[in-house]
């Protein structure tokens, strides 16, 4: 006798909500400060920074926009810092994957403060559970847990694998794409 198998599709719960955006940090997760020799290294630049790890940076934003998630940069560079760094191709490279970049300057909030993070979510009409924001400072990690952006992840010493892993671990990422980006270890 051959039983009927009735399959029924599984709804997941309302109040699941999946990752659509990832906001990173500027200084101290995808850029550093210049020093001296960095500066002697180039003199042509008027930047004062630079990218660190830049293929491994390169590949990490092309992977999580074709996962198909928004990305974002919320930084308290100076716009004066901001206009200079957006004129070095390099960086102006990675911004290009950016679905915006917001300073806070031009905010009335600034990091880490938790009005600056519900005010983002407002001005581009994202919902904080479906957000993970991405910086070096614990501060600003707090910050952005206190307006419910529950998915963070301190990055620090320019640790891309540890980021790899963190959006693999909130299936912001397959496991696949992961081994793919080849990223070592905190190199600043």
């Amino acid at each position: 006798m051959i039983k009927k198998t009735v399959l029924t599709q599984h709804k997941s719960p309302q109040n699941i909500r999946f990752t659509k955006t990832i906001i990173f940090d500027l200084s101290g997760v995808l850029l550093i400060k210049k020093d001296a020799t960095h500066m002697l290294a180039d003199t042509q630049s008027t930047s004062p920074m630079l990218v660190v790890n830049f293929v491994e940076t390169l590949a990490l934003l092309k992977a999580c926009k074709a996962s198909g998630h928004k990305l974002f940069v919320l930084s308290n560079l100076s716009v004066a810092k901001y206009e200079l760094i957006k004129q070095e191709p390099q960086i102006a490279s990675l911004f290009s994957f950016f679905d915006d970049i917001v300073i806070s300057e031009m905010t009335p909030y600034e990091k880490p403060d938790a009005q600056i993070f519900t005010y983002f979510c407002e001005q581009y009409n994202l919902q904080p559970s479906e957000c993970i924001f991405i910086d070096d400072k614990q501060d600003n990690l707090d910050g952005a847990q206190a307006a419910c952006i529950n998915k963070t992840i301190l990055c620090s010493n320019f640790d891309l694998q540890h980021v790899k892993n963190e959006l693999v671990s909130y299936g912001i990422l397959r496991q696949s794409q992961a081994l793919e980006l080849n990223i070592p270890t905190g190199q600043a």
